[in-house]
């Protein structure tokens, strides 16, 4: 009979037991896991600086014969305090009239993107190249634009989206389109613009020399860009920092009669003996400290003063 018994309880405990065991299994199965919550980083924002160039409002066309232009070189360049002269970024030959550098493009082994943490500001170049019409060189320029602090200097940061249209002329560059005379004790400096451009803005004529020991005497050009027309020889002295060489500089203003620019220079305002390369400039103003240059000309040759 004892035996019996134990038999009995033996089975009742080991029912328990079973019964206890399939409680903590099934609720262990019913606990959800522990989820970790993995912090995803929020991608850095990408700005772009984009260089778009027309004339009379309709993009620059890209050809080999007439008024076209066969490529566009486009640049950006970025400084800060401590690189006052700065680093830049040429992409040669494009086919199209306009390009966007963004954040992901490498200046120097780093990002544009790295450049923008540390303060860097910026500017945009073009230029083109034809065989019919005068190649030219644009930049975005601040209005101390011969001042090595650029970042005083009101031009735009990296940190932010940036677009900029050049609004172009285009000047013959056939022979009989321009011409640079001397008589009456006088220069005269004729050009014309291949069409009816339709945009009234304000042109000088520019001659630059090499700066010699002999020219130590002349003023510093004016570091605000606006002053710069009508002014007579002044040396460009502001950047020898970055291994630029001194140039000496007479802005005079040009007139305009529908498609003919005209600049009419008394001799005893340059200095005999030296050579003069002619340029045509202009200036766009697109705020209150930042505007946009024109260099263009380079078709007219130099001239020599006797």
């Amino acid at each position: 009979m004892l035996e019996k018994m134990l038999i009995v309880i033996v089975i009742i405990l080991s029912i328990f037991i079973l019964y206890a065991l399939f409680s903590i299994t099934f609720k262990k199965s019913e606990i959800p896991p522990t989820s970790t919550t993995t912090s995803i980083p929020t991608p850095p924002e990408i700005h772009s600086y984009k260089i778009s160039l027309t004339h009379n409002g309709i993009p620059l066309e890209i050809g080999s014969t007439g008024l076209t232009y066969r490529s566009f070189d486009y640049a950006i360049h970025i400084y800060n305090e401590s690189n006052k002269c700065g680093y830049g970024l040429k992409v040669n030959n494009t086919q199209s009239s306009n390009y966007t550098f963004d954040s992901f493009r490498i200046v120097n082994n780093k990002t544009l993107k790295i450049y923008e943490k540390q303060g860097y500001v910026f500017d945009l170049v073009a230029s083109g190249h034809s065989r019919n019409v005068s190649g030219f060189y644009a930049i975005l320029i601040g209005k101390d634009f011969w001042a090595l602090d650029k970042t005083s200097n009101q031009l735009p940061n990296l940190s932010q989206n940036f677009s900029m249209t050049f609004e172009l002329p285009m000047f013959n560059s056939s022979t009989s389109s321009h011409s640079n005379k001397i008589s009456n004790n006088s220069l005269s400096i004729h050009t014309e613009l291949v069409d009816d451009w339709n945009k009234q803005r304000q042109f000088s004529c520019w001659l630059i020399r090499n700066y010699t020991s002999s020219d130590n005497s002349l003023p510093d050009c004016p570091r605000d860009i606006s002053l710069f027309y009508g002014f007579r020889e002044c040396a460009q002295r502001y950047r020898t920092e970055c291994n630029s060489p001194i140039k000496v500089i007479y802005s005079s203003t040009a007139t305009r009669d529908g498609r003919n620019f005209d600049c009419s220079i008394p001799l005893n305002d340059l200095t005999s003996g030296k050579t003069y390369e002619v340029r045509i400039h202009s200036i766009e103003k697109i705020s209150s400290d930042l505007y946009w240059g024109y260099n263009g000309g380079d078709f007219t040759g130099n001239i020599s003063i006797t």
